[in-house]
């Protein structure tokens, strides 16, 4: 049997997303933070009232989430264990149907993937994004690990 070689592993390491997000706090760039919503922007009357460390992150991220799911994840101001899972289930459902083997995200929040040659990194990447986007991730999987590396929020912004 003829065995075909693996693609390069793109490891996304969530100590370096939180170093970039750090980043953010002390340039003020519009560019940083939740990328704008689609045509199904959340009307302002909409948004819960956040309350807690992380509140205006949350506002932030549900202002511009993508489906309703995202939404319900993140209407209460936290990320329930059932919330990430469902989050780790729809990225890993979304990878798979795009033939990107994933096997879960690291206790760092961090994950790998793996790709056949033919795709290239810079598809693997472009469809990695995609699912990250439409599964919640970037969100959900976002805010579930500042939260745990930074409970109390103490500079007010994403952690450094």
């Amino acid at each position: 049997m003829k065995r075909q070689a693996q693609a390069p592993v793109r490891v996304r390491d969530r100590a370096a997303v939180l170093a970039l997000l750090a980043t953010c706090l002390l340039i003020p760039l519009t560019a940083c933070g939740p990328a704008p919503a689609d045509s199904s922007e959340t009307a302002s009357s909409d948004v819960p009232h956040f309350e807690g460390p992380w509140a205006s992150e949350f506002h932030d991220y549900y202002v511009s989430a993508r489906s309703d799911f995202e939404r319900d994840a993140l209407r209460d101001g936290e990320i329930s264990d059932q919330e990430y899972a469902e989050m780790t289930t729809r990225m890993g459902d979304c990878l798979k149907a795009q033939g990107i083997e994933f096997s879960g995200f690291t206790q760092g929040g961090g994950y790998e993937i793996q790709f056949a040659p033919w795709m290239g990194s810079d598809r693997a990447n472009q469809l990695t994004n995609d699912c990250s986007q439409s599964s919640g991730e970037w969100s959900i999987g976002a805010l579930h690990q500042f939260m745990k590396v930074n409970p109390n929020n103490p500079m007010g912004g994403l952690p450094g």
